[in-house]
């Protein structure tokens, strides 16, 4: 049988963020998650050890600068027959369900049984750095909890999962359909628009919500938004400076749905990292006693 989707995304200097948004994406499911590296300098790959040999994650090298929808178009045309959707968002987006059921998975699962057509939009949830000068230990989602509160009408971004089979060509914040139409995830219609208009009210209501971290601690953003460039336009390349920290630095109303959410739930299918890592030591230990009852030394 068919899996259900995958996640796709392309990467710069995300260490920190890395092993909790893989991790994230497992436990709600998806059959692959693939990430496309694009000129990383922050040794990414220590952060990932435990992710190298898992066939459920996948790394990519890819170097083209500003290029970021023709990465995707290159990865999706290699994948699309694996799945029927395909998830697309950044490492500083956290998809996750709010009622009726437990995972993108469950929820995906509706669609295919209804033969759904065509985009889900899903919109962003701008969270801001909840205080936090120096960089916190213990994840994003368990110390970024304070985000912007959205009036009646406010208009946000998106970003998506599309059924495969429908999609001509995929785009940063809605795709290029050939068939089916675009929706948000209580499946009222929109159109290919970038955004969706929202307030409070409708984000309790939807059911696929979005956190989107964009800023984090002004740690993190000093030494990575602000010096890494832009993935998607050479327009964009100079716009984050502390200005730009500034006017998003939401902390209007505290929203922590994602991070209870985690509290009760453990990636599927997936070892976690402390036992990947007793399990090295294990496996450590084993090879010295083999060694020793080999050794004339030890006898």
């Amino acid at each position: 049988m068919k899996p259900l989707f995958n996640v796709l995304a392309v990467f710069k200097n995300e260490c920190r963020a890395l092993p909790e948004w893989i991790d994230h994406y497992l436990s709600e499911g998806a059959n692959r998650i693939v990430l496309v590296n694009n000129n990383s300098t922050d040794g990414w790959e220590d952060s990932c050890a435990d992710y190298m040999n898992n066939n459920r994650v996948t790394f990519l090298e890819d170097n083209r600068k500003w290029s970021q929808v023709e990465i995707y178009d290159d990865v999706f045309f290699k994948i699309k027959q694996e799945t029927h959707f395909l998830l697309v968002c950044d490492l500083d987006e956290f998809v996750y369900p709010q009622h009726t059921f437990t995972t993108i998975e469950e929820y995906l699962a509706f669609l295919k049984r209804i033969n759904f057509e065509g985009c889900i939009k899903i919109p962003w949830k701008a969270f801001g750095s909840s205080g936090h000068q120096k960089h916190p230990k213990g994840g994003i989602i368990k110390n970024f909890i304070y985000r912007r509160k959205y009036k009646n009408s406010s208009h946000t971004l998106v970003k998506y999962i599309c059924r495969n089979k429908d999609t001509l060509r995929l785009g940063c914040h809605v795709p290029v359909l050939d068939n089916g139409g675009f929706y948000d995830s209580r499946l009222r219609k929109s159109d290919n628009s970038p955004t969706l208009t929202v307030d409070e009210e409708s984000l309790k209501c939807d059911i696929l919500a979005m956190n989107h971290y964009q800023i984090q601690s002004e740690e993190f953003f000093r030494e990575c938004k602000m010096t890494r460039g832009d993935a998607l336009d050479q327009k964009s390349e100079n716009i984050r400076d502390m200005s730009y920290f500034d006017k998003h630095d939401f902390r209007d109303i505290k929203d922590k749905r994602l991070k209870k959410l985690h509290r009760t739930r453990k990636p599927k299918g997936h070892t976690p990292r402390e036992f990947n890592t007793i399990i090295r030591i294990v496996n450590h230990v084993k090879k010295i006693s083999d060694f020793r009852k080999n050794s004339n030394f030890y006898n």
